[in-house]
């Protein structure tokens, strides 16, 4: 960098929302979730996952699930890719900012990577990862659990096409993604009758262990036309099951379930259903 040059960062847009302004308030959610977690050691070189993205009062448990699985791991690049949940657009979108600030610190985006994506289904807008949370809530998982200097790739995707989780695939296969993991950010039920809420979740949680791209995505498009809305990050998830199929991921594991209602003990009002899984190399 000549002197003079300056870095472009992104501030949290939304600390105090959905998650809390100050690190001592996270961190104490978090180890809360850390001794409530009681799973089976996940062996083998971890490479994908799956993880809500609501406010984590809500959804933070059960993505700490997946996230106490990185803790002293050598993980050097994360790939995070979110739904847009306020802006319509064919592809995805890369952040210009080349630093991310958490209330942890800040994270270092890989700006060489996304040189290497861009096209034209891969464009830089600020503006669209400003107006997003469901990329940046995962940045704070990860500065915490994560104590090395990692490389972040947060990709917002909008319209959420085979195609286009095809079109990532290709692009990140022709990398070096060495020590590199990819996770998708998805909420799955979204409405207002718990019972239906877990219906449908315990239907998109079996069909996502299948861990097949096109019975998946089949699912939802048939559950949509239905009038259900099964995940709304299905794209991401489509694409983290395309990777496993790439890259021979046959070891991909349901961690947890829970949902909004089962939180806040309100089993009469609006509901979310949220769910995490692993994808290892190799092992159990």
């Amino acid at each position: 960098m000549k002197k003079g040059d300056y870095l472009k960062v992104k501030e949290p847009k939304f600390a105090g929302y959905f998650y809390p302004a100050s690190s001592e308030q996270i961190e104490k959610l978090f180890k809360k979730f850390d001794e409530n977690i009681n799973q089976k050691i996940v062996k083998g070189e971890i490479f994908t996952g799956i993880v809500p993205h609501a406010g984590i009062i809500y959804s933070g448990f059960t993505a700490f699930h997946f996230y106490k699985l990185l803790k002293d791991k050598n993980i050097e690049r994360v790939v995070v890719i979110g739904p847009s949940h306020h802006h319509l657009f064919d592809g995805f979108v890369m952040p210009e900012s080349e630093i991310w600030n958490t209330p942890f610190g800040k994270i270092r985006i890989d700006q060489d990577f996304l040189s290497d994506l861009k096209s034209k289904k891969f464009i830089f807008n600020e503006n669209t990862h400003n107006d997003e949370h469901s990329v940046e809530v995962q940045s704070i998982f990860l500065r915490y659990v994560l104590k090395n200097d990692f490389l972040f790739v947060p990709l917002i995707m909008s319209k959420q096409s085979i195609d286009n989780s095809n079109k990532l695939v290709e692009k990140v296969s022709k990398l070096d993604i060495k020590n590199t993991i990819f996770i998708a950010s998805s909420d799955l039920y979204h409405g207002n009758i718990y019972d239906e809420a877990i219906r449908t979740d315990k239907r998109t949680v079996s069909k996502i262990s299948l861990n097949d791209y096109k019975t998946f995505y089949d699912y939802v498009v048939q559950e949509e036309i239905s009038g259900n809305s099964p995940a709304c990050g299905f794209g991401p998830i489509t694409t983290i099951l395309l990777l496993n199929k790439k890259f021979n991921i046959k070891n991909f594991i349901h961690l947890h379930h829970i949902t909004s209602a089962d939180i806040t003990n309100d089993y009469s009002g609006y509901t979310v259903g949220y769910t995490s899984f692993v994808g290892v190399k190799d092992g159990r």
